[in-house]
């Protein structure tokens, strides 16, 4: 995925159990890298839109990094954890 720096980056998961039935989680959070290895958001908390549907904003700025951003999803229950993980890449204006 590509983003213009200044957009909102979308990311939207999906969460399911072994049975692969759409779930929601104890907590389901979100941390994000920068190009350079800094974390941008730690263990952001993601809202939920609908049963095992996530969805997190990311708000850029003109001035952020350029390159690819990882993201990676940390999905809690109980003492279980499951973890997703993405890139996106935010490209000159």
């Amino acid at each position: 995925m590509k983003f213009l720096a200044g957009a909102t980056v979308e990311i939207h998961p999906e969460i399911y159990d072994i049975d692969n039935a759409l779930v929601d989680p104890t907590s389901v959070t979100i941390t994000i890298t920068d190009p350079n290895g800094t974390e941008a958001v730690t263990d952001g908390a993601m809202s939920t839109s609908s049963t095992g549907i996530y969805d997190y904003y990311y708000t850029t700025t003109t001035a952020i990094k350029y390159g690819e951003w990882r993201y990676v999803i940390t999905a809690t229950d109980g003492t279980y954890k499951s973890f997703d993980s993405g890139t996106f890449e935010i490209v000159k204006f």
